[in-house]
């Protein structure tokens, strides 16, 4: 991406701006009456608010610590914008940060100032690891400018994010970095926007020799969610933070952050590396698995007892994602929940006992963005898999769900690459997209009224097994299966749901049904007109937009077949089938079949689907577009049967 220079001449003035801008004068000053008085943000009119500027100065303080400083002014244009923009909130990583302050304004059309009250903020604890602070803003109101500043100190870089772009647009967005010459820094720029940057040379607050970076963004754009498209962390315009090299002061001693660097890190960490290579984190858990896996013939044997034993008797605590252990790996065992790195590091442990080559596997989930191979940071982690290597085979353990088995990670955890955590064999490693699969087969009775008697068989494998199971836990009554035909608009009546193989999760899960559909004919004198009957999970894959601006992303190969059987009345006659046809996506991207052929007295129909690549640039999506609007005509057409006489 290129970075427009800014001219010192600008570079200067706009600092100078912002520093000034801490005096609240100044900042009035800057609102002016034409801020005061705005109806809608001309860049966008739709728009229900505009951040009118959100500035923040990025240093080191006398301690050591990195400080940040942050101002920002927000403007309600419309009701609906009191509800989405009348708070502010702010997540912390309380191991690392500390918030020193936190002030805020509401600025009325009149002029008129409300101070924020100790009792318009909030403090709550999500957990051992994050907070947030909500800034709830008094006598909100169409035209009100919010307006909040904070100082939030952090005790590591890599914790320190800034964002560029929000679901309002932004007027302006500025931040300043200046950090000591002893200190060299990396940031990663995630987004399709340019940012303007610029440089000087100064001494910083803490009287070292330091460069000062300005990154500015002007009428930023609302960032737009699109269906199919990547984590919203991976393509909204933002930054994060690393160091890469620390120069002690008054000596020749250089210590420079890398992959391996931190790998040791994680390694020596008590919340980390201690749980599973001390044993007194562990020992209550190895005892109880110990005498279970005696019976074990085989490795695989050994690892199937292990994540079966903790997928089934630990429960994940709330969906929340850590690679760190709270306080120790026998603590979350009595306790019998855990977050998703203390289930898998117990894995590990207990594996490694076992005798099997177990290590952790630090990931990024799919929400928390794709890891950076060139870019050193802790934070980039969210999650950590337990992968097991037997003989050539590679295992990527996750447990937390009872219905997936020992070949399938959680989908959310097989986005890019995974670090592998050990003193010797430590590396990156490129995790698995295991296929989600669906074979139907089935029969088809078409009556003389045009009701259809359906005789369908399902064959799930890989995660489309995994849903179904999650779907029969959940609705026992099984009532999700009759909305899969009414959310296509069917008058249908369920006769019988039957399953094969529920509890065996290493084999298809086979669904059987049996059902009546009444409204999916037109029946005239002479003629009647069949909507296809194709019940594919495909079917809901569409792209309405006419351009795209992010990347297309599915988040697992799908691979679909389906075959039915129509038989048709004795006294009626075929007329006009759908014309056959088939599709491929790129060299082998995608690839779509359709037939449909006429037998004695009836018709079979056989389809094809099958995703392979799950990434695609923009620049291709009306190649993607056309590919699935094709699909989704032969969707629209009809089996057309003529009486005979």
């Amino acid at each position: 991406m290129e970075q427009k220079k800014l001219t010192f001449s600008l570079f200067f003035l706009l600092m100078t701006l912002f520093m000034n801008a801490q005096d609240a004068n100044v900042v009035d000053e800057m609102i002016g009456q034409r801020e005061l008085s705005m109806k809608t943000y001309t860049p966008d009119t739709s728009a229900v608010a505009v951040v009118l500027f959100d500035l923040g100065d990025l240093n080191m303080s006398y301690d050591g610590r990195f400080m940040l400083k942050r101002k920002r002014q927000v403007k309600i244009l419309k009701q609906s914008g009191i509800n989405s923009h009348g708070t502010f909130q702010l997540v912390l990583d309380i191991n690392y940060q500390a918030l020193q302050s936190i002030n805020g304004r509401v600025i009325q059309p009149d002029s008129s100032i409300t101070a924020l009250k100790a009792t318009d903020i909030f403090f709550d604890k999500l957990n051992d690891d994050r907070a947030i602070v909500k800034v709830v803003f008094p006598n909100m109101k169409v035209g009100t400018i919010i307006e909040v500043d904070y100082t939030l100190f952090s005790a590591t870089l890599d914790v320190v994010k800034w964002s560029f772009q929000e679901n309002i647009p932004i007027r302006r967005n500025m931040l300043l970095i200046n950090m000591p010459d002893y200190i060299e820094y990396d940031f990663l720029y995630k987004g399709l926007i340019d940012y303007k940057i610029g440089y000087i040379e100064n001494k910083n607050i803490i009287g070292a020799l330091s460069r000062t970076t300005v990154l500015i963004m002007d009428t930023v754009p609302v960032f737009k969610i699109e269906p199919f498209m990547p984590a919203i962390k991976d393509v909204s315009c933002g930054l994060s933070f690393s160091w890469k090299k620390y120069k002690v002061p008054n000596t020749n001693k250089v210590i420079v952050n890398d992959s391996y660097f931190i790998n040791n890190q994680f390694l020596e960490h008590k919340k980390f590396g201690d749980q599973y290579l001390k044993k007194s984190n562990y020992r209550d858990l190895w005892n109880t698995l110990k005498p279970l896996l005696a019976n074990a013939t085989t490795q695989e044997e050994s690892l199937k007892m292990v994540f079966e034993y903790i997928s089934k008797n630990i429960r994940w605590i709330d969906n929340f994602f850590s690679p760190f252990v709270e306080k120790t790996l026998d603590h979350a065992f009595k306790k019998k929940t855990a977050n998703s790195g203390e289930m898998n590091l117990m894995m590990v442990a207990c594996l490694r006992e076992a005798g099997l080559n177990a290590y952790p596997l630090l990931i990024s989930t799919f929400d928390n963005g794709t890891p950076s191979k060139d870019y050193a940071s802790a934070s980039q982690f969210d999650h950590v898999l337990c992968y097991v290597q037997i003989n050539d085979k590679d295992y990527f353990l996750d447990a937390g769900n009872s219905f997936r088995n020992i070949y399938l990670p959680r989908r959310v955890s097989i986005s890019g690459q995974g670090w592998l955590v050990d003193k010797t064999n430590s590396k990156w490693v490129n995790l698995p997209h295991p296929v989600s699969e669906v074979t139907t087969t089935g029969n088809i009775s078409l009556e003389q009224n045009g009701q259809l008697k359906c005789h369908l068989t399902n064959l799930y494998k890989g995660y489309a097994a995994v849903d179904e199971r999650d779907n029969l836990e959940k609705d026992s009554k099984k009532e999700f299966v009759k909305k899969e035909f009414l959310n296509r608009s069917l008058d249908i009546n369920m006769n019988s749901i039957d399953y094969d193989s529920i509890n065996d999760l290493y084999a298809p899960l086979k669904r059987r049904l049996s059902f009546n559909i009444n409204e999916s004919t037109i029946v005239t004198d002479s003629l009647l007109f069949l909507n296809t009957p194709l019940w594919v999970k495909y079917k809901d894959i569409a792209f309405k937009d006419e351009q795209r601006t992010q990347l297309i992303v599915f988040n697992t190969p799908l691979n679909e077949h389906y075959s039915v059987t129509i038989t048709l009345p004795h006294n009626y006659k075929i007329e006009e089938l759908p014309a056959d046809f088939s599709e491929t996506l790129g060299k082998d991207d995608a690839f779509y079949s359709f037939s449909c052929i006429k037998t004695h007295n009836a018709i079979q129909i056989k389809t094809h689907f099958q995703i392979k690549t799950l990434y695609y640039h923009f620049n291709r999506y009306k190649e993607i577009k056309s590919f699935f609007d094709n699909i989704a005509n032969k969707f629209a057409e009809q089996i057309v049967l003529k009486k005979a006489h």
